[in-house]
């Protein structure tokens, strides 16, 4: 909420500070990253600090590997929240690992950002091939949907709250982002009508917590 305050607080509509919103923008720019620290501490058996670093590495491994591949590949918050368990499951297997001594600088929980940055390794070759076609598959959905009329808004709402778990909403949510913004005057928002007449999309959206993105169904 904080953020969301932040980001109106600057907008156009409002004081207009763009210090403001840049610090508010921070957080929703960096979630896939944030989930990748936040997920790892939390398997993480004593919630150590190598498993975020663990996590942040493996996040950054995974991704920028796999758009070596595919540079278009967009895996949002659920790239972060796999980098994330993967990252703390290593830790508790390998945070106490003895390795020889001329290794021993290495050994420990030294060992977990190495191991994981090998297993993401793989995980980012795989994803570079397998990963394009779910998300070609989910912005296919998302340009359907927004064609798609009232049938559509109800359609999005559900698929929205079911991907909401893993992260991918974010990638429906861009194809309908994408498309154009207008003024509201659809019957769907006509309460609105007395106080404001001239709402926007993205106004609307701000004040309801970025999540009506369904009203570029108008």
């Amino acid at each position: 909420p904080l953020q969301i305050f932040a980001r109106k607080l600057s907008g156009g509509s409002s004081l207009n500070i763009p210090f403001i919103a840049a610090a508010g923008d921070a957080v929703f720019s960096n979630l896939a990253l944030i989930f990748a620290i936040g997920v790892a501490i939390g398997f993480a058996k004593d919630g150590n600090g190598a498993a975020a670093l663990a996590g942040a590495i493996g996040y950054f491994v995974l991704t920028k590997g796999a758009a070596a591949i595919d540079k278009d590949i967009n895996m949002s918050v659920l790239g972060g929240i796999l980098s994330g368990v993967i990252a703390g499951l290593l830790y508790n297997r390998y945070h106490d690992i003895k390795l020889p001594d001329w290794l021993g600088f290495f050994g420990g929980r030294r060992f977990v950002p190495i191991v994981t940055s090998l297993v993401m390794l793989v995980l980012a070759l795989i994803f570079g091939y397998v990963w394009p076609p779910i998300q070609d598959g989910i912005n296919a959905v998302g340009h359907w949907i927004v064609g798609a009329g009232a049938v559509g808004v109800g359609i999005f709402g559900f698929l929205n709250r079911l991907l909401i778990p893993v992260g991918l909403h974010h990638v429906l949510k861009q194809s309908i982002q994408a498309s154009e913004g207008r003024v509201i005057v659809a019957e769907v928002v006509g309460e609105f009508a007395p106080l404001y007449p001239a709402v926007t999309n993205a106004e609307l959206a701000t004040a309801f917590g970025a999540d009506l993105l369904l009203l570029n169904f108008t």
